[in-house]
C-alpha cells in the first residue's frame, strides 16, 4: 500500500509542475487562471505547492483555461517538450 502512496505523490508532482509551466509561459498568475478556469487563486496556490489533490474535474478546467488538453498535464517534462502544438490543444 505504502508503495501507492509514492506513486500517487509522485503524480501530483508532476501535475503541480506542468501546471506551473503553463502558467508561467502565458505570463498567467495563479490569480488570472483561477479567475480564467473559475478556480480560487488559493486552490491553484495549494495545487502548484503539491498541498491540494486536484480532482478530475479541476484538471479539466485548468487545462480548458490553459488551452491545452488535459492529458498534458500529467506528463513528465521531458515528454511535454516532445508534444507537437496541434497535439497540445487537442487537435
Amino acid at each position: 500500500m505504502e508503495e501507492a502512496k509514492v506513486e500517487g505523490q509522485a503524480l501530483r508532482k508532476v501535475f503541480a509542475a506542468a501546471l506551473q509551466s503553463y502558467r508561467k509561459k502565458l505570463g498567467l498568475s495563479q490569480e488570472a487562471l483561477g479567475g480564467k478556469a473559475g478556480l480560487h487563486r488559493t486552490y491553484v496556490s495549494q495545487v502548484e505547492q503539491c498541498r491540494q489533490a486536484a480532482s478530475l474535474d479541476s484538471i479539466e478546467r485548468l487545462a480548458n483555461a490553459l488551452g491545452v488538453a488535459p492529458h498534458l498535464l500529467l506528463k513528465p517534462s521531458r515528454e511535454r517538450a516532445r508534444i507537437s502544438p496541434e497535439e497540445a490543444d487537442g487537435s
